[in-house]
C-alpha cells in the first residue's frame, strides 16, 4: 500500500470559510473547512470551482481572536463520488498576522496529537 506525502501537516478543523473568487462573479459564499495547514485546506461543498480559480478566503481558527486571510487558487476538487465533495485550495499570498497563526494552530494541534 502506498502512502500519500504532503509538503505541510494537515490539520482537521470545523471552522467556517467565507470566499470570494477573484472575478467577484459569485459575491460571498461560505464553504465548511475540514482541515488545515500552513499551504492550503479543503473546502467540503457541493458547489466547486474550477481548478486555477483564484480565490480570497477569510477564516478564524480556534483559539485565535483574528481572522486568517489569504489569497488561494483551487488545486483541486472532488466531486463526491467516493470522496467528500468539495475543494483543496492552496494559499498563495497571506499576511505574516495570518501566517503565524496558522502555524501556531498547527504546531499547537500537532503538539497534542
Amino acid at each position: 500500500m502506498s502512502r500519500e506525502k504532503r509538503e505541510f501537516i494537515r490539520i482537521p478543523v470545523d471552522v467556517e470559510f467565507s470566499v470570494q473568487d477573484g472575478a467577484g462573479e459569485h459575491g460571498l459564499l461560505f464553504f465548511a473547512g475540514r482541515n488545515v495547514s500552513i499551504g492550503g485546506a479543503f473546502l467540503s461543498s457541493d458547489i466547486l470551482f474550477d481548478p486555477g480559480t483564484l480565490l480570497f478566503v477569510r477564516f478564524t481558527l480556534p483559539d485565535e481572536e483574528k481572522p486568517i486571510q489569504a489569497d488561494a487558487v483551487v488545486a483541486w476538487v472532488s466531486v463526491g463520488d467516493e470522496t467528500e465533495a468539495g475543494m483543496g485550495v492552496r494559499f498563495e499570498a497571506m499576511g505574516a498576522h495570518s501566517q503565524r497563526a496558522i502555524e501556531r494552530f498547527v504546531r499547537r494541534t500537532h503538539a497534542r496529537a
